[in-house]
C-alpha cells in the first residue's frame, strides 16, 4: 500500500555542486576592447558541472587570479560580486596600446584566456 512514513513527504533542497572551470562564461566588452580613461568591464558567470548557478559568495567559490599587463607592467583590475552567480571585473587605463588579460583559477585559464 502507498502509505507515508512518519512526517513524509520530506522537503529536499538540491544545491549546486562546486564551481566548474569548463562551464564558466567570460563576457563583456572589456575582454577585447577598452577606451582610454573609461572603465572597461567584463563578467564571469560561474556554474557547476551541470550548468547550475552557484549560491552565495562566488568570489570565494571560485578564487580567480586576474592579470592585466603590458610588457612587464601590471595594471589593477577590480572584482565585485554582480549577483546571479556572476563576478564583475573592471579596469581603467590611461594609455592606448596592446595589453594582455589573463583569467585563471587554480592555474587553469578560463574561457579563451589569455585575451590580448
Amino acid at each position: 500500500a502507498d502509505e507515508h512514513v512518519a512526517d513524509s513527504p520530506y522537503p529536499v533542497r538540491i544545491l549546486p555542486g562546486p564551481a566548474c572551470l569548463k562551464r564558466c562564461l567570460v563576457t563583456g566588452a572589456g575582454v577585447r576592447t577598452a577606451l582610454c580613461h573609461t572603465p572597461a568591464e567584463m563578467l564571469v558567470t560561474v556554474k557547476d558541472a551541470f550548468g547550475n548557478s552557484l549560491l552565495g559568495n562566488v568570489l570565494k567559490a571560485l578564487p580567480l587570479q586576474v592579470e592585466l599587463t603590458k610588457g612587464n607592467i601590471s595594471f589593477p583590475v577590480e572584482a565585485a560580486e554582480a549577483g546571479e552567480s556572476r563576478i564583475r571585473f573592471s579596469y581603467k587605463l590611461a594609455q592606448a596600446g596592446f595589453y594582455r588579460l589573463e583569467l585563471r583559477a587554480a592555474g587553469t585559464h578560463l574561457g579563451e584566456s589569455p585575451f590580448s
